[in-house]
């Protein structure tokens, strides 16, 4: 029974020490001061200091504390939009470069489409200048030939010149 009483009185002065202690706690907390109580209160296994301090608890302090991240969600929101308009602007440039690529590809295109009409005129010109002078050198030659031999000269003459008039 003694035993049990010592163990009760203890008790109630551990929990008393426990009280004081959270007292104590909130008292630096107050001050700025942060205490940092280990489960083993042994002062040889304490890892790092026992406190350090917060600041203190004003309202100016926690307006400060607060005021560096209202600074990095301004300069945040700023390099946001700097981003942005980053992007914008090479959208913008790309356009333009491909704007710029187009309109050459097309005049390009454009002197290959003149320079072909140029050579397919030329080459039908040619072409039809061939038939006549074919033409004229084979009435030459078939004065002399007989009736049959000329007439299937001229045949194949017109049908070469409706050939050559059919090409693209």
């Amino acid at each position: 029974m003694a035993v049990r009483l010592w163990a009760e009185r203890e008790a109630e002065r551990a929990f008393g020490h426990g009280k004081i202690l959270e007292q104590s706690r909130k008292h630096w907390a107050n001050q700025g001061i942060e205490v940092i109580v280990d489960r083993d209160l042994d002062e040889d296994n304490v890892p790092g200091p026992s406190w350090f301090y917060s600041g203190s608890a004003t309202e100016l302090n926690k307006f400060l504390r607060r005021a560096p991240l209202h600074n990095d969600t301004v300069t945040g929101e700023n390099l946001k939009s700097r981003i942005a308009n980053a992007m914008v602007e090479s959208g913008q440039a790309t356009e333009r470069t491909l704007s710029g690529l187009k309109h050459k590809i097309q005049g390009i295109l454009d002197e290959i489409q003149r320079r072909k009409e140029h050579l397919w005129q030329k080459s039908i010109s040619s072409g039809g200048q061939r038939v006549q002078d074919t033409r004229s050198s084979t009435d030459q030659v078939t004065q002399g030939l007989p009736t049959g031999v000329v007439e299937r000269s001229k045949g194949f003459a017109d049908n070469n010149r409706w050939e050559a008039n059919k090409l693209p």
